[in-house]
């Protein structure tokens, strides 16, 4: 089949995906980038910064964008979720190109594996910066191909201003400029400007917000402060094997397996490729690994690219369906859910899907019953106020942190990581589960204290 009759049948997939959940409210860590960030820039004007108890240390260039939508085509859900899909729609685009580059005789086998991946594709339903991080990963990896000066910018500005973590990624781009062509680095100059200015404006920026903020990154007052304190050594050991699982989550291990056999057998991963796995593999590393809170799945997703790159690279076609079976395997990933008591990483996966309507309905049972928010306890992603998951002015409803001390009832999902085993087991032999749904491996119940 024609590689753009495949590119056409994955973007109406993802433009249907769009469509189904274009209602969809904002979800984990989108209710503070989208929901949060977004409402304070629509409502106070654009600015460069945002209130401590909003600030987070990254360029607000995604709140300050989605609120300068909200302004010319009005503040829904519908208009966030449209707002992605240039981003979307680009990233197909340039996954496809990229593909045709390193596999021409397959250039649709690494758009079809980064679509079908979870850590994407749970994303891609989600107003999410992170589909822009992408967008800005996959911009530099184009130009750097393409030798193309512009893309290169317009790709390193996007990942300077869109997160820290891109900042992380451009660097790694500056890195494997520099360590690629270190024999003749004046005649690469034009493509290592980009870089350089990207990573100058987020410095800038810093410095800015340094000036405005007296801090960088976090503070001691931050609410993610304990996401950056230091575990210790046992903990570091620890997060280590949970970088590695992260990074092999979801259906990726199955690809892994795959790859070392491929490679015993004789097969070479293109070097460059390899250089920048490398390059990005130590860079996450070194900023995750030696802090509490940094594991998240969508924090590997340029790691997880770039290994998907690597694989579509090896000669696996011929007259097997190895390269059917692996796309797949990677798909079902999706529905991966693990036990309540092992957290994971549900916004890199469709399996939260089903949360939606789940959230909905509970919310519908706790107003019919008319029972006093001050009762009830619950935990992230539900704990925030709900207008800024819904959009809807007015809902100032807000559950409290929870509590098994002091509340009389507690909303629990599985989709919760916060809560302990102790309190777990605590909730599930001790308590009255006075309201239950669940669907597809996604459950959400009302607890009442006996």
């Amino acid at each position: 089949m024609a590689k753009w009759s495949i590119f056409s049948i994955v973007l109406i997939l993802q433009l249907l995906l769009v469509v189904m959940y274009q209602d969809a409210p904002f979800f984990w860590d989108t209710i503070q980038f989208a929901g949060m960030h977004g409402s304070y820039f629509f409502e106070n004007g654009f600015s460069f910064f945002l209130p401590e108890h909003l600030d987070s240390g990254h360029p607000p260039l995604f709140g300050n964008l989605l609120a300068l939508t909200w302004s010319i085509f009005g503040k829904t859900l519908m208009v966030s979720h449209f707002f992605m899909l240039p981003f979307l729609v680009l990233n197909l685009f340039l996954a496809l190109k990229i593909g045709e580059y390193f596999t021409p005789e397959s250039p649709w086998m690494f758009m079809l594996l980064m679509f079908v991946c979870p850590f994407y594709l749970g994303h891609s339903i989600l107003v999410s910066p992170d589909i822009i991080l992408v967008s800005g990963f996959l911009l530099c990896m184009y130009a750097i191909i393409k030798n193309s000066r512009v893309s290169a910018l317009f790709g390193a500005i996007l990942l300077c201003l869109i997160s820290m973590r891109g900042f992380m990624v451009a660097s790694a781009f500056l890195l494997f400029i520099l360590i690629k062509n270190r024999n003749n680095l004046r005649a690469h100059f034009k493509i290592l400007t980009p870089f350089i200015i990207g990573i100058l404006l987020f410095v800038l920026y810093q410095i800015a917000h340094y000036y405005n903020a007296e801090w960088v990154g976090f503070h001691s007052d931050s609410p993610w402060q304990q996401s950056f304190s230091f575990p210790g050594i046992k903990g570091l050991v620890l997060n280590t094997v949970v970088f590695i699982w992260r990074c092999l989550d979801y259906g990726v291990g199955a690809l892994l397996i795959a790859f070392a056999v491929l490679i015993y057998n004789g097969q070479r991963p293109n070097r460059n490729l390899f250089l920048l796995f490398a390059l990005l593999i130590s860079i996450m590393f070194f900023a995750t690994v030696p802090f509490t809170g940094l594991m998240n799945h969508r924090y590997f997703l340029p790691i997880i690219l770039v290994f998907l790159l690597m694989f579509s690279q090896l000669k696996i076609f011929g007259n097997t369906y190895l390269p059917y079976v692996m796309i797949l395997l990677l798909f079902a990933g999706n529905f991966l859910i693990y036990p309540k008591h092992i957290a994971q990483g549900w916004d890199s996966t469709l399996a939260h899907i089903h949360y939606y309507d789940l959230e909905k309905d509970m919310h519908n049972y706790i107003e019919e019953l008319g029972l006093d928010r001050n009762e009830i306890g619950t935990a992230f992603p539900l704990k925030n106020e709900r207008k800024y998951m819904t959009l809807v002015e007015g809902e100032n409803l807000k559950y409290h942190d929870y509590d098994l001390s002091r509340h009389q009832y507690i909303v629990y999902s599985n989709v919760m990581n916060s809560f302990s085993d102790l309190e777990l087991e605590t909730l599930f032999n001790t308590w009255t589960k006075k309201k239950q749904l669940k669907t597809a491996g996604v459950e959400m119940i009302l607890f009442e204290k006996k």
